[in-house]
């Protein structure tokens, strides 16, 4: 499948940052791999979790950072795990530069996480998500 197949399938994902500048790289990686769709951001784990409580439609993907202020992705993890289970439930990628961040994260071991990466994205771990997704 090639992306431009795989992006009409994605209606949504949410980058979730508080890194601005990260994001918009991260951003501007996606629509150039021809991801075509809704792109929505949060700062932390908090604003993620309201977003996802109000949102209409759920993301596709979640891109989570997981070192940030307020609410870390490890403790936004925490808090989605007992969320009431969406259907179908966003997949969450993890997005760290710290390698002892990521290793924390993959002790965690949630089903919906379906993958973990060295920011910032590149077109090999898009590819990767798109062939997961």
């Amino acid at each position: 499948m090639t992306a431009n197949q795989t992006a009409v399938a994605l209606h949504k994902i949410l980058l979730v940052d508080d890194d601005k500048a990260m994001t918009y790289l991260n951003k501007l990686m996606l629509k150039e791999s021809d991801i075509n769709c809704q792109m929505d951001e949060c700062l932390n784990g908090s604003e993620a979790l309201t977003y996802i409580k109000n949102t209409q439609t759920l993301p596709d993907i979640i891109l989570m950072d997981i070192n940030m202020p307020v609410m870390d992705g490890l403790q936004f993890l925490e808090a989605f795990n007992h969320y009431k289970n969406p259907v179908p439930q966003p997949y969450v990628f993890m997005l760290s530069s710290s390698d002892r961040d990521m290793e924390k994260c993959k002790k965690m071991d949630y089903p919906f996480v379906k993958g973990y990466f060295q920011k910032p994205l590149t077109e090999e771990h898009i590819q990767q998500i798109l062939a997961i997704y």
